[in-house]
């Protein structure tokens, strides 16, 4: 297998398109070629050698979306019984994802290859080799292919054929991303951590109209960006971290409203409590930046 390109991965929906080629080879029990030179038919010519008795294994991928395109496709039939299948796929795909760390996740990107028609006791894959082409600028790529594509031949067992024809010879290739961090950083986190960061401007604000009023215009803009973020993931029964970091921004603007209420009051009552919100001018800042920066750590890995 010889992966061209992995792209348009939609997080959303957690699918990915792979363009790459498969090559099979397998040994005809009976050459068609008694002698001679190797025999290269190609594209429609294929069919026809099919129809007229030439073995082709069906071969589909188990976690692709819809059918994929085939491009080109040839067959190369060898004096001493080789037979060599190749073609060009073009598919979507599709895997569980985990984006407990988005965006600084890793993914794994699967490929998963059977036998349409023909059971373990009639075909059996033997070896696998993968290739991958990693074309393009790292430094501009969403997606950074960590190592080699690692490939598994195991055994499926389908457990609503009937017995001795209920186990599949399966090829499983993964290839592992890392995901370029680098637009959310700009576009999500730092737009996030200046609305957190203008939430503490309540502490240095005298009139507690105006310090009411904008801790309530923050939050109503923390909840504008949480539903900006939740198009790009699916919903998930877990969080992320920018799902955690927007939380932070909720429970700072709550506290920060709390604790002006509360100053207020002590106000009314001849209690002027300053020092509660001196300390917070101080206190807020440090508290959230070393939060966020553990959340950030964390999910860079480091």
């Amino acid at each position: 297998m010889f992966i061209n390109k992995i792209y348009s991965v939609n997080t959303l929906e957690q699918t990915y398109k792979v363009d790459g080629y498969i090559i099979a080879e397998w040994r005809d029990a009976v050459p068609k070629l008694p002698g001679g030179k190797p025999l290269i038919i190609e594209n429609s010519r294929v069919d026809k050698f099919i129809a007229n008795g030439q073995w082709v294994p069906a071969l589909e991928f188990i976690n692709v979306v819809g059918t994929p395109e085939s491009a080109n496709k040839r067959l190369i039939l060898y004096p001493d019984g080789r037979v060599t299948y190749d073609t060009r796929f073009l598919g979507t795909f599709s895997n569980d994802m985990d984006f407990r760390r988005f965006p600084f996740d890793h993914q794994q990107f699967v490929l998963e290859l059977e036998p349409f028609s023909y059971s373990n006791q009639r075909l059996r894959f033997s070896k696998v080799t993968v290739y991958n082409e990693n074309v393009g600028n790292q430094d501009i790529d969403e997606w950074w292919v960590i190592g080699k594509p690692t490939t598994r031949i195991g055994n499926v067992h389908y457990d609503h054929l009937e017995a001795g024809e209920n186990e599949y010879s399966r090829v499983t290739v993964q290839i592992d991303a890392r995901r370029n961090p680098s637009y959310y950083l700009w576009s999500f986190i730092l737009p996030l951590g200046l609305i957190i960061a203008a939430s503490w401007s309540v502490f240095w604000l005298e009139s507690f109209s105006e310090q009411l009023q904008t801790a309530f215009t923050l939050m109503l803009t923390v909840v504008a960006y949480a539903f900006y973020t939740s198009n790009i993931l699916p919903r998930l029964p877990y969080t992320t971290i920018i799902d955690q970091m927007i939380i932070t921004g909720y429970g700072s603007i709550f506290a920060s409203i709390l604790l002006i209420i509360f100053a207020y009051h002590h106000q009314k009552e001849g209690i002027p409590d300053r020092v509660l919100i001196r300390r917070c001018r101080v206190v807020f800042p440090v508290v959230i930046m070393l939060f966020c920066g553990l959340l950030i750590v964390r999910g860079m890995g480091l």
